[in-house]
């Protein structure tokens, strides 16, 4: 088996597939052989737990709820702790991705791309200030970040190997491998064309009574950001947010049987990396 260390869930030293444009960050993967597959964040305290029983089941994990959670750690361990939403509306230069995170030369357009990502699962209580509800440069940004979140995660989601998942952990590096697979300058492409699709849209905030803390409508979508962070709505179908992304909830199931006998050990740390001896099959469905 592989034993994989979790540094910044190893997706910076993936970029360019597997290339070291990444080395400033640290990141990097421990190929070393082990006799159980274990995988761990780096750093991380660890808890045992005892097993004793013979258990098999089948768990369906939701493709941008696992996202969500990758790019969060991903951004917590390299150090990018400004919260998302602040990076973008505060961006001297919001066009150039690379200006979204403390991540400096190549790569960090892939960085960038991922504050953009977090800022569409980021909680928001109400507008960051009185004025912003009419400023249509500030709305624009958020526009674009939310359709530019649900494109990319729903290319994400949708081309994750199936063979690439045996556990919540490698479903993390899976998705943020196909994220990295996009490169650089397909991001900076795609971000690009999403600003210049919201300026076009001419999106209004709505502040007669939305039960959102923020609500915008543009053309004939409309986008709450709230608690839940943002949601994206079409015609009164969910296009993005609430387990939703392109219109679907996506689900990568994994069928894991987990024979243990009385003494064997499921390790555990803060970041829930797993542990085990298992067989494990996996596959991803969309359901409409």
């Amino acid at each position: 088996m592989k034993k994989t260390i979790l540094s910044a869930l190893v997706v910076l030293s993936l970029v360019g597939c597997g290339d070291k444009q990444f080395a400033s960050f640290g990141v990097g993967v421990d190929n070393s052989k082990s006799n159980s597959n274990e995988t761990s964040v780096s750093g991380a305290q660890t808890s045992t737990t005892d097993i004793s029983k013979k258990s098999s089941k089948t768990v369906k994990l939701n493709g941008l709820m696992l996202l969500g959670d990758s790019v969060k750690i991903l951004r917590e361990q390299i150090g990018d702790v400004k919260k998302p939403r602040a990076s973008i509306l505060s961006s001297k230069d919001v066009t150039q991705l690379s200006s979204l995170t403390v991540a400096k030369g190549p790569g960090s357009s892939v960085i960038g791309a991922m504050t953009v990502i977090d800022s569409g699962f980021e909680p928001a209580l109400g507008w960051p200030s009185a004025q912003a509800p009419y400023d249509k440069v500030l709305i624009s940004k958020l526009v674009a970040s939310c359709k530019f979140t649900n494109m990319i995660a729903c290319e994400a989601i949708q081309t994750v190997d199936d063979n690439a998942i045996q556990d919540p952990s490698t479903a993390h590096e899976a998705l943020l491998r196909s994220v990295v697979k996009i490169g650089d300058e397909k991001l900076q492409q795609l971000w690009e064309m999403k600003l210049d699709e919201a300026k076009k849209l001419d999106p209004k905030s709505n502040t007669a009574g939305s039960s959102a803390a923020i609500e915008i409508i543009a053309g004939g979508e409309l986008i709450f950001i709230g608690e839940k962070g943002c949601n994206l709505m079409s015609s009164g179908t969910h296009i993005f947010g609430a387990g939703h992304v392109c219109g679907k909830v996506i689900e990568l199931s994994m069928e894991s049987s987990i024979a243990s006998s009385t003494g064997d050990k499921l390790s555990t740390d803060f970041k829930k990396a797993l542990t085990n001896s298992s067989s494990v099959k996996t596959d991803a469905g969309i359901k409409n």
